[in-house]
């Protein structure tokens, strides 16, 4: 493994540790833009109760069968994180990695606040 490799694998265990500190049992976790699951996979394997969301249906159907080929107990929907389709307080966290790089500072204003 090179030193990128191995930083890549640090922090995205960082990442799971920090999603897992503010998890609380009552509450599930969602993914936005969960692309193809891994994140989401990850994190049902500590128990989590784990939703996925992306905008577009091919990664939706993407996660959905690694979902179903690892036997996870994830649920998979197709959002747009500008508009969660859950009521206020649903989840105990909401993640995305990747995601919010591509849209402006109120964008993401707004989005923190949805």
């Amino acid at each position: 493994m090179n030193n990128d490799a191995i930083i890549m694998n640090i922090l995205f265990g960082y990442k799971l540790k920090q999603v897992i500190k503010y998890y609380h049992d009552e509450k599930p976790v969602l993914e936005c833009g969960c692309g193809t699951g891994k994140t989401t996979m990850f994190l049902s394997c500590f128990g989590t109760k784990t939703y996925a969301m992306d905008l577009e249906k091919e990664m939706v159907e993407s996660a959905k069968k690694r979902f179903k080929k690892y036997k996870c107990k994830c649920k998979v929907i197709q959002g747009d994180i500008n508009n969660i389709p859950f009521k206020d307080k649903f989840f105990s966290v909401t993640h995305s990695s990747g995601v919010l790089e591509h849209y402006s500072d109120s964008e993401i204003v707004n989005m923190i606040n949805e």
